[in-house]
């Protein structure tokens, strides 16, 4: 990333495991960085990053959970662990967070309800031209009114799967070597 912030500037919204980076995408690499939702310009084209981890899932335990670890005190805490030891806590706690082990079709009712909450974000901010959410890992491109658009990238380790964005449109790739 270092590399590339060389020759292009990079934007970062914190995920499930690195939005306890604090200033490290800032200071490190120069990278434009939120722990959880950034917004910045494609050309003219206001654009609305968040990664999605908790917005939209019902479960009393993630809803929790996700409240507490985004507190600037869990964060703190989290940081001064060793990584083996931090590694060790996440695995325990996965089942609690995430839609991986849930089921194709919890995940596809949580990409449904991504895109349902990036549909009525757009409606309260019409300056707004693309909403990019990710964490279902179901890539998807959807026009949700004329100028603005709902992107999800999917996961690149799912088929090497990426997007591409720019003032005029969102579009999804794949990477063939």
């Amino acid at each position: 990333l270092a590399e590339l912030r060389k020759r292009v500037p990079i934007a970062i919204v914190g995920g499930n495991h690195d939005r306890w980076g604090d200033d490290f995408w800032e200071r490190d690499l120069g990278a434009i960085y939120h722990p959880r939702e950034l917004r910045f310009d494609i050309g003219r084209r206001a654009t609305l990053a968040i990664h999605g981890d908790g917005l939209t899932d019902t479960r009393p335990s993630a809803r929790v959970l996700n409240t507490i670890l985004g507190s600037a005190t869990a964060l703190a805490l989290f940081r001064m662990l060793h990584p083996d030891a931090a590694h060790g806590l996440v695995l325990r706690m996965q089942p609690m967070l995430g839609e991986n082990d849930r089921g194709s079709s919890a995940r596809l009712k949580a990409f449904a309800q991504q895109e349902a909450w990036a549909r009525t974000r757009l409606g309260k901010e019409q300056d707004v031209g693309l909403v990019i959410m990710a964490h279902t890992h179901h890539a998807a491109v959807a026009q949700l009114s004329p100028g603005q658009q709902y992107l999800n990238p999917g996961a690149w380790f799912d088929g090497f799967c990426y997007a591409v964005a720019t003032e005029t449109g969102a579009e999804l790739r794949t990477f063939t070597g």
